[in-house]
């Protein structure tokens, strides 16, 4: 997980990981690292 995330990136993480694309409308960003 990468550092610095706040209440608003943990649904943009959960979304990455079920492979779903985030809606447009989300302002957070996931917590995952992608190699």
């Amino acid at each position: 997980l990468r550092e610095g995330g706040c209440l608003a990136d943990i649904v943009p993480t959960m979304i990455e990981m079920m492979g779903m694309e985030q809606p447009a409308e989300m302002t957070g960003k996931s917590l995952l690292i992608k190699k």
